[in-house]
């Protein structure tokens, strides 16, 4: 897709019949608008265009904005949409920040990792992990991965 100087990107169902549920049409590769999918429910997802707006699947449109607008790219939702981390809050894509949607309020800063593989959310909402190599076993000879659970405060 990134070497094509023109493509099309489409959310689509499968189940229980395919079908195209939203057409962002030809983009090129100049495009600041690249855009990035991430669902929250089944009956809506994210989609970032130049900040994260939620659309109805049901709908098939873009709904009101959840919160201030999140202009960081490297964030994930809380499937309950009340809050979400954020990488790269500084710069650094190894430093997770946990924000609050409704008003945008951070809510606590975790340490800076020497490498972060990923990170996600239960699905109550409640709890969120983040699989880490931890600064202390940076070195090639003890690799050594972690994955961290933290409770929502």
């Amino acid at each position: 897709m990134y070497l094509a100087q023109n493509y099309e990107m489409k959310l689509v169902s499968v189940l229980p019949e395919r079908r195209t549920i939203l057409l962002l049409g030809k983009r090129s590769m100049e495009s600041a608008d690249n855009a990035t999918f991430q669902a929250v429910s089944g009956e809506r997802v994210l989609i970032f265009s130049q900040y994260w707006k939620q659309f109805s699947l049901d709908r098939r449109e873009i709904l009101a904005d959840i919160g201030p607008k999140n202009l960081k790219l490297k964030s994930i939702y809380s499937p309950d949409l009340k809050y979400y981390l954020c990488a790269e809050p500084d710069g650094d894509p190894n430093h997770f920040v946990l924000y609050r949607t409704a008003d945008g309020k951070r809510m606590e800063s975790f340490p800076k990792m020497a490498a972060v593989y990923d990170a996600f959310w239960s699905p109550l909402s409640n709890r969120f992990g983040i699989i880490e190599l931890p600064m202390a076993g940076a070195s090639p000879m003890n690799h050594r991965e972690e994955l961290v659970v933290y409770s929502v405060p």
